[in-house]
């Protein structure tokens, strides 16, 4: 199958219903995002830039939204009332 194919597949599934993320977004999170990423994009970190923005104030990534609801590689979080996998667990 070609990478077409499948996001053809996945559109073809709809909207997903929404997901609530585990930790609240924040601008100390967002911070620590776009440093990591390297975005130097002052719409997310600049209060008089994002003020005078399209936004009218200040945002978060875009991929953020993404990767603040995904379920993680089980999809169990420690959070979920599952126990994470053992390679995960600290001193294994």
């Amino acid at each position: 199958m070609s990478i077409r194919e499948a996001a053809e597949r996945i559109a073809a599934r709809g909207e997903s219903a929404p997901r609530a993320a585990r930790d609240a977004v924040n601008q100390a999170m967002v911070n620590n995002w776009v440093e990591a990423i390297g975005d130097r994009n002052p719409v997310y970190v600049d209060e008089g830039f994002a003020a005078r923005s399209v936004h009218k104030g200040l945002v978060a990534p875009p991929a953020m939204a993404q990767v603040w609801t995904m379920g993680g590689l089980h999809r169990a979080r420690a959070s979920s009332g599952r126990s994470a996998p053992r390679w995960a667990k600290a001193g294994s």
